[in-house]
């Protein structure tokens, strides 16, 4: 299982701990629901297992030796036991952003963004939030100057969003999917249908407002779609759903239901296969267009207030 050398909820998983090198690129991990334990503390290790290997963290154990250039790989960690109402989302999206504003790492590359079913709506809400926070004085944080400036440096090295399995329209199958594992773990939230139709809509602004997003900063998307139904469920993320905002930037993974969508079976499972070159894309699109806005004297000179 993989090590952690950073402290939560920022966990980082290459290079290891205590090793120091030359970094061109930054991958973050975003995991999905965790409704099934009492502890999901390490949700943002176990979502990213090779399927059969669960001692196997893959970002760890394949992409640092399968990519060019020398790379640094976080996950995060967050309370992911409730789906419902969307606000749960956004205040982890605002706790996560306080968190990757501190300067210990300095965001000075490009970065691509991975995130499996909540976690995609959790980094989705986290690029709104970095919107906000670069585009005016956010009451929300009572940002500082260094802040703001920061975080627009941090938004614009943004180059690609890798979703797995997130309902970015939203999913008929979601609620019976949770209410079912609610009760399994004797667990039950009478209030989840009722939750729905403001759900939807909630999801389809935040939708809204990252594509717009996507398109001012020319970030690019791909969607890996789950192709296996689940017993009793079905398929819990349509493929239509899955790659609303990837245009024809999609992968449908024909022998993985909605959780084993993120866990590849080998380094030759043409899933893997796919978001190695979709990363590698985002790298050479970044070197073709600008250099990152490194912009080092703004983590080094401010000691960032929030």
């Amino acid at each position: 299982m993989a090590a952690s050398s950073s402290d939560w909820p920022v966990h980082q998983l290459w290079p290891p701990s205590g090793g120091k090198q030359r970094t061109e690129l930054d991958v973050v991990l975003f995991h999905g629901l965790q409704l099934t334990a009492n502890d999901s503390s390490d949700a943002w290790c176990s979502t990213w297992t090779q399927r059969g290997h669960d001692d196997v963290c893959w970002p760890q154990e394949w992409l640092p030796f399968d990519l060019a250039e020398p790379v640094r790989i976080f996950s995060v960690s967050y309370n992911a036991h409730n789906l419902f109402p969307l606000d749960h989302v956004s205040q982890i999206a605002q706790n996560l952003f306080q968190t990757l504003m501190n300067p210990r790492y300095k965001w000075h590359h490009p970065i691509v963004f991975i995130g499996h079913s909540f976690g995609g709506l959790v980094l989705k809400s986290l690029v709104v939030e970095l919107k906000r926070a670069s585009t005016i004085r956010n009451p929300t944080y009572n940002c500082s100057k260094a802040t703001v400036q920061c975080a627009k440096v941090f938004l614009r090295n943004v180059r690609g969003v890798a979703f797995y399995a997130v309902p970015h329209a939203g999913s008929s199958n979601i609620p019976t999917y949770v209410n079912k594992l609610l009760r399994c773990n004797n667990r039950h939230d009478a209030g989840i249908m009722d939750n729905i139709p403001r759900w939807q809509r909630d999801m389809e602004r935040l939708s809204v407002n990252f594509d717009g997003i996507v398109t001012e900063n020319e970030i690019i998307i791909y969607a890996f779609c789950e192709g296996r139904p689940m017993e009793q469920v079905g398929i819990l993320v349509d493929f239509s759903s899955a790659r609303r905002s990837a245009g024809g930037n999609s992968y449908k993974v024909e022998d993985a239901d909605h959780m084993e969508v993120c866990k590849p079976k080998s380094k030759e499972d043409p899933s893997y296969r796919s978001l190695l070159q979709f990363i590698i894309t985002c790298q050479e699109v970044a070197r073709k267009c600008d250099q990152p806005l490194e912009e080092s004297s703004i983590w080094k000179r401010f000691d960032i207030q929030y």
